[in-house]
């Protein structure tokens, strides 16, 4: 009994020595790692940024206000192949005095009208040509100061580039996709479609 007793001290004593190595090698890998994450962080931030530089040369988009949010209200059909759209557009102006802002939208589309939100009544002044839909505000807004229109749109998006909107069809079933990058969104929606300007948020009913 003293024998066995004896082992089975042993043993423990192993057990609580190879858990202490274990516990003081995952310190020293966590401190190790700690001092590694800030220099990992720092080049993804930097190649990012470089990404969103190349993006505003490639195509800025308005640069005078930065979307903050988007929100796609949606109807499509198959047959036949057409859709009715509501888009939300949130923003905020980047510089003083902002009368008028444009979106990118296909020309393939029609506007019906441009309202602002919780004013369904008052429409908004617009022209759409040149794949721009441009707006005039109803009050000029300083930088910083937000604002809110509701685009209404029709019409059977035709896709570009990398097939940015499809009416199509899966083993003989009815199929609509999208693929809108980096561009090629304004074709079914309209859009700041740029990457260099991120939205905050998004909805899509």
């Amino acid at each position: 009994m003293n024998t066995f007793y004896k082992r089975a001290k042993r043993i423990e004593n192993k057990v609580k020595y190879v858990a202490m190595l274990c516990v003081i090698s995952l310190f020293i890998s966590g401190i190790s790692f700690s001092q590694q994450f800030p220099d990992i962080a720092e080049i993804e931030k930097e190649n990012y940024s470089g990404i969103f530089k190349s993006d505003e040369i490639n195509y800025p988009g308005d640069s005078s206000f930065d979307v903050t949010y988007y929100k796609l209200n949606l109807t499509i059909s198959y047959s036949p192949n057409y859709l009715t759209g509501e888009v939300t557009v949130s923003g905020k102006s980047l510089t003083n005095g902002l009368d008028s802002i444009f979106l990118d939208l296909s020309n393939v589309l029609t506007v019906d009208s441009v309202t602002i939100e919780g004013q369904s009544a008052a429409k908004l002044s617009f022209t759409h040509s040149d794949d721009r839909l441009t707006t005039k505000l109803p009050t000029a807004v300083d930088i910083n100061e937000p604002f809110k229109i509701i685009v209404y749109y029709r019409g059977t998006p035709v896709a570009t580039g990398l097939r940015s909107f499809v009416f199509d069809s899966h083993n003989g079933q009815p199929s609509i996709w999208t693929l809108s990058e980096p561009y090629g969104a304004s074709d079914w929606w309209p859009c700041k479609d740029t990457p260099a300007d991120k939205a905050d948020s998004s909805d899509v009913w």
